[in-house]
């Protein structure tokens, strides 16, 4: 088993056990993703990861602030880096998962599909009553690190766009924010990355209950 304080267990192990990994879909802040990528982590030999699926950041829209979403917000000099990398990155934020809801509805049909279901189903109740609270305006739970899971399942869920991505790291009233621009406007650069701008959250929700109803 393998041991190590954090926070460099997580970036340590993917280095010294060099799993042939392709893809790293970090739903969290930038830095562990970043130490596991960087040539001088941890004094190891680098992960070659070439593709970036991040659940963060947002166009139009923040959690922790009025601009910026709690991962990039929590370390956006990491999550600048990462944009920086000339990694393929996709970046799924606010604006696809707050598309991507979970019903009363779905709960129920997961909760009678079977043991699984109703332990999902459960955790479901807990997150509906603070959404009803936190976002009374949406008709549903909405779901973050599971639409980058069902994005990589399912392509097509996703309707993405080459954008330039700049974190603001200011220390600011919009630290954290994710200027995203796809436009080409003469102030950006040439797009670094692929931003997420909306979800087919129908099939979304179907893909959801149907996986976990599967599991009995």
């Amino acid at each position: 088993m393998f041991e190590a304080s954090w926070p460099s267990a997580a970036p340590a192990w993917l280095a010294d056990h060099r799993i042939g990994m392709r893809l790293l879909m970090p739903g969290m802040a930038m830095l562990d993703a970043l130490r596991a990528c960087a040539c001088d982590a941890l004094g190891s030999e680098r992960v070659e990861v070439s593709d970036f699926v991040i659940m963060g950041g947002s166009a139009s829209r923040g959690n922790m602030n009025h601009a910026a979403e709690f991962n990039i917000w929590a370390d956006p000099e990491a999550a600048q880096r990462v944009f920086v990398e000339g990694l393929d990155t996709t970046m799924v934020g606010l604006d696809v998962t707050h598309r991507a809801l979970i019903t009363d509805e779905h709960t129920e049909r997961m909760r009678s599909a079977g043991r699984v279901g109703k332990v999902v189903a459960e955790l479901m109740d807990f997150y509906a009553r603070f959404h009803r609270k936190r976002y009374p305006e949406l008709d549903g739970s909405p779901m973050h690190d599971p639409v980058c899971v069902a994005q990589l399942i399912d392509p097509t869920l996703v309707t993405v766009l080459d954008a330039f991505i700049e974190v603001d790291c200011s220390g600011g009233p919009s630290w954290g924010r994710t200027n995203v621009d796809w436009r080409k406007r003469e102030h950006f650069g040439d797009p670094n990355a692929k931003v997420g701008v909306d979800i087919d959250g129908g099939r979304f929700a179907e893909l959801v209950v149907e996986r976990i109803s599967s599991l009995g």
